[in-house]
């Protein structure tokens, strides 16, 4: 867009550590720039214990959108969870409601064949509201790509019933890009 730089949104559940990124960019050769975190709803801080990985989620996102799209103004949308709603919908429909960077980007996923039709339907009327007003959503397939319901990094038996093929929720609607996602089981 000319001489405006390009703004993408991240969306998360946690801040990240400056240092971090600094670090990245100086091992990249990059410009060192942080992104810009956005509040979307409750402040969840630095993710930690159970929930870290949100926070190495953020950093990589960060990291990659920054590598691979030097000069963009990343925005890193973050909320926590709230009692009725997930910290991503609540940054996704922040975003596309008030935000409205063109490219949103997700590295969440769940297992649609759990999130039953309602969350699927919300999600797709999200979506569809995004693409109508020119942001392209680009969601990860999940780690375990169609394998989302299983419970990860454990070997498949028979004993884990019923193995149910179904992608990540976030990527069944229309109105997205689906992403490969990758799972490294390396212990």
């Amino acid at each position: 867009v000319g001489s405006k730089a390009q703004r993408i949104a991240i969306i998360g559940k946690s801040r990240i550590v400056a240092s971090d990124i600094s670090n990245y960019e100086n091992l990249a050769g990059l410009p060192s720039v942080q992104p810009t975190v956005v509040l979307a709803g409750a402040d969840p801080g630095v993710a930690t214990g159970a929930n870290v990985g949100y926070a190495s989620d953020a950093t990589l996102d960060v990291d990659r959108v920054m590598g691979t799209a030097p000069g963009a103004q990343v925005d890193l949308v973050i909320s926590a969870d709230t009692s009725t709603e997930d910290g991503v919908d609540v940054a996704m429909a922040y975003n596309i409601n008030t935000l409205r960077d063109p490219v949103m980007t997700i590295s969440f996923g769940s297992c649609e064949a759990e999130n039953g039709a309602s969350e699927t339907d919300l999600l797709n009327s999200e979506f569809e509201t995004a693409a109508s007003e020119g942001i392209s959503t680009f969601v990860s397939a999940d780690d375990s790509g169609i394998a989302g319901c299983d419970t990860p990094f454990v070997a498949v038996t028979s004993t884990e019933t019923p193995q149910v093929a179904s992608i990540n929720v976030l990527c069944s609607s229309g109105y997205v890009t689906c992403v490969g996602g990758t799972e490294f089981n390396d212990a």
